[in-house]
């Protein structure tokens, strides 16, 4: 990374950081709670798709 960017891509780091902690806590949490496995495969794929839409490279 540039040095003109680092500030950038330190805010990226930290951000990307933080969602997939809250995303990662929201998961374990939805899997422990969950009565059955439907959920608890519901709740995996809805959190990959959280992450997914939360990383994804953006086009302008």
């Amino acid at each position: 990374m540039p040095a003109e960017r680092a500030g950038m891509a330190s805010a990226v780091n930290n951000t990307a950081r933080q969602c997939g902690g809250a995303i990662g806590v929201a998961l374990i949490g939805g899997i422990a709670g969950a009565s059955g496995f439907l959920v608890s495969a519901a709740a995996l794929i809805a959190g990959g798709v959280a992450c997914w839409v939360l990383v994804r490279p953006q086009t302008s």
